[in-house]
């Protein structure tokens, strides 16, 4: 019995370490205890998780234009638009900023994907009663499409080509290799310069110069829901090839 057990206790322990290393930390939600402090208003979603939002521009009911904006990976609905204040008045331009499911203030959401993402922006429109006519601008960071998927990926620095190789192949390993430190991982998730075009790190620059005023919390529920969660969304398998969507509005 004592043999068997000597045996056998190793692999029970190394089974259970294994599987504390793969599995991500609890959430630190907003306004739980001691989560982070909740500042903006918010919604309720049908499967009862909370969207966080921010109005910016001239009044719901007296815009001309209504524009939801998405912000882009690892960043917040707070991160303002490099608009004016005059020319958003003059245009008669109404937005609407959120956080995305596990992004600054908005719960997570372990079952998010990409049809989720888009129903929370339906869900998010049609509680504040925007209307049939809005206009949806995302940020950044998006998935490309097809051929030029694979001409991208051989032009991305190599680990960001290791971590999109994870996220897209064996998903179940994407937290540890993230939070490994023996080898760089994303150098997205990293703000590496070296993911940036020249054009890139110019607007960047004129970016940074700026009065920072407002500070990212992109992170503080933590960095599987967010960041992580993002890469295994956009890089993952897709139920359908974007270039096969016919037109909606023909």
């Amino acid at each position: 019995m004592a043999p068997k057990l000597a045996f056998v206790l190793p692999i029970v322990l190394l089974g259970w370490a294994f599987q504390a290393i793969l599995r991500p930390p609890l959430t630190k939600l907003c306004g739980s205890p001691g989560g982070p402090p909740l500042t903006s208003p918010r919604i309720k979603l049908r499967d009862g998780r909370y969207l966080a939002y921010r109005e910016d521009g001239v009044q719901r009911d007296k815009a001309k234009y209504k524009i939801i904006t998405v912000h882009a990976f690892d960043s917040t609905k707070d991160i303002p638009l490099l608009v004016s204040k005059e020319l958003v008045e003059e245009l008669g331009i109404y937005l609407l900023a959120f956080d995305r499911a596990g992004y600054g203030e908005s719960d997570p959401n372990p079952r998010r994907d990409v049809k989720s993402e888009a129903l929370d922006i339906e869900e998010l429109a049609d509680q504040l009663q925007l209307g049939p006519e809005v206009l949806c601008f995302r940020g950044l960071n998006g998935r490309i499409l097809t051929e030029l998927s694979r001409q991208a990926f051989k032009k991305q620095v190599v680990p960001e080509q290791r971590t999109l190789w994870i996220a897209h192949n064996i998903p179940s390993l994407l937290y540890l290799w993230m939070t490994q430190k023996w080898l760089p991982s994303s150098a997205a998730a990293m703000r590496n310069p070296e993911i940036f075009s020249k054009h890139d790190v110019e607007v960047l620059q004129k970016m940074m110069a700026m009065p920072r005023t407002i500070e990212n919390k992109s992170r503080q529920q933590g960095i599987y829901e967010s960041i992580h969660r993002d890469l295994l969304v956009a890089f993952g398998s897709w139920e359908f090839d974007p270039m096969n969507v016919t037109n909606p509005f023909p």
